[in-house]
């Protein structure tokens, strides 16, 4: 994993999952954090984050 934080630049990666009731429920998305952002991370499988 440590090999991914250098190639992202970052050191926090979360899985966003979303629970709606009118709706399908989406699949989970990986996110990374690089102060001040948020951004979508299609290339990291979430269940391999929580670095």
């Amino acid at each position: 994993m440590k090999e991914e934080k250098e190639q992202y630049g970052c050191d926090v990666a979360y899985c966003v999952t979303c629970i709606l009731r009118e709706f399908k429920t989406p699949k989970p998305k990986a996110i990374l954090f690089r102060y001040p952002l948020h951004t979508l991370a299609p290339d990291i499988d979430p269940k391999r984050t929580g670095w």
